[in-house]
């Protein structure tokens, strides 16, 4: 698929590998993962691929326990936490576009952390990150699903904590749902257009 849109510069609307049945609709949510696969093919072979696929797996799981470290957290607890995740998520580790998910996520995650709990704020790369996520992969509602989770959160941390602390949650609130609201707009530049938030759920 990434070859086919390197050679005819565009992103294939029907399924163009079937040849036993009359032309399906596609949609090709992961057409940018799709080219970076190709042009590393092109390159490297399917061995390329692979230390491709293997590098970015390893990093992934090595920003994760850097992250686990960085909580001061006793480092056999994190070498215990690390061991767990990788087991399993072991099923996962194939040379497909859900891997740039995976490395996203633990991104992802660590920006609202770092918002949420150390008041370091990192949120304006959150809309960056959604351009590139949602043409690499569909997990890119994961990423959604994340936002609404401490949304959620601190929604309820305004309602039920004393007054003199509310505004600080209503703050956190306020920039979340901005945030949101701009990932939502951003992750709608894509060759799909609006169609590819309501794609996953089909």
């Amino acid at each position: 698929a990434g070859e086919y849109i390197i050679e005819n510069l565009a992103i294939p609307k029907k399924d163009i590998f079937s040849f036993l049945s009359p032309p399906l609709p596609w949609t090709a949510h992961e057409w940018l993962s799709e080219v970076i696969m190709a042009v590393i093919h092109n390159m490297a072979g399917l061995t390329g691929v692979v230390i491709f696929f293997s590098f970015l797996i390893a990093i992934t799981y090595s920003i994760f326990f850097k992250m686990l470290k960085s909580y001061g957290s006793n480092i056999l607890i994190s070498v215990i936490m690390i061991i767990l995740v990788l087991s399993s998520s072991q099923i996962h580790w194939l040379a497909r576009p859900h891997i740039f998910s995976l490395l996203i996520m633990v991104f992802w995650y660590y920006i609202l952390e770092q918002y949420q709990y150390r008041d370091r704020n990192y949120l304006y790369l959150l809309p960056l990150i959604m351009l590139l996520w949602a043409n690499l992969h569909g997990g890119f509602m994961g990423g959604f699903i994340v936002m609404g989770i401490y949304l959620f959160g601190n929604v309820l941390k305004v309602i039920f904590t004393q007054k003199t602390e509310r505004p600080l949650w209503l703050r956190k609130v306020k920039a979340l749902a901005l945030v949101t609201m701009v990932c939502v707009i951003v992750s709608m530049i894509n060759p799909y257009g609006y169609h590819i938030l309501v794609f996953p759920f089909k």
